[in-house]
């Protein structure tokens, strides 16, 4: 029986990088779950492809992201330099892999809400939805956290690599609040919706990708948000409304 306060056995100690991609591996078996409509090579394929991403993420916090080549994450995984990146267009991507599926993700929440139901609401629910689907980060696993945190503050092309994703996400979100509300996309408000979601986004999950941290309960970042009641907007109200006025 471990002591009180004693380290979980199965958590890696702080600076443990191996341990970290071994942890973080087991992790992955148990939330990555085939998909009803998956076939068993796509599942492969995509169990593949996160160890990818989480062996390089934790082979750059160790060594620095410049100082590790995409053949040596390759070599790592067990696959060919050719393999790596026919899952990652970029280097950056292997740290940033979850772009695609937050942005389906986002347009899927707005798309698919109830009537009645506001953008910033349908957009926490999902949030809440994460929360759970992830878990709490133990306590004993914190320096992973802040340790990818720094990796990627500190990396200047990592740095760039997450404002060009934060920006093409708004930009598909404002794209499909524009068709929803039949509105040109660059119309001012689908913009300013879409930079307020994904502020809400960041606000709430923090400096670290989603995959990466537990959503705060807290719901004061939602206070800065204007309200379905408080807002002059359409689509703040309720865009699938508002459309067919």
């Amino acid at each position: 029986m471990s002591q009180p306060g004693a380290r979980p056995a199965h958590l890696p100690a702080p600076g443990d990088y191996r341990g970290a991609i071994a942890w973080m591996r087991k992790l992955r078996a148990g939330q990555i779950a085939r998909r009803p409509e998956e076939g068993l090579r796509e599942h492969k394929k995509r169990i593949t492809r996160q160890q990818i991403s989480d062996t390089a993420t934790w082979m750059f916090v160790e060594r620095g992201f410049d100082a590790v080549r995409v053949a040596d994450v390759a070599e790592a995984v067990g696959v060919s330099e050719k393999t790596v990146f026919n899952y990652f267009p970029t280097k950056e991507s292997l740290v940033f892999d979850r772009e695609e599926e937050i942005t389906e993700s986002f347009i899927a929440t707005l798309r698919d809400r109830d009537p009645s139901t506001s953008p910033v609401q349908a957009v926490v629910a999902y949030m809440s939805g994460e929360e759970q689907r992830y878990g709490e980060v133990p306590a004993e696993a914190l320096w992973m956290l802040r340790a990818f945190d720094e990796l990627v503050t500190s990396t200047p092309a990592l740095v760039a690599a997450a404002r060009a994703m934060t920006s093409r996400i708004i930009a598909a979100v404002a794209e499909a609040l524009a068709e929803e509300l039949r509105l040109d996309p660059r119309d001012p408000e689908p913009q300013l919706v879409a930079r307020a979601l994904m502020a809400l986004w960041e606000t709430r999950a923090g400096s670290s990708p989603p995959s990466r941290r537990r959503w705060p309960r807290s719901s004061g970042s939602t206070r800065a948000i204007p309200s379905r009641s408080s807002s002059p907007g359409r689509s703040w109200r309720c865009g699938r409304r508002a459309r067919h006025r």
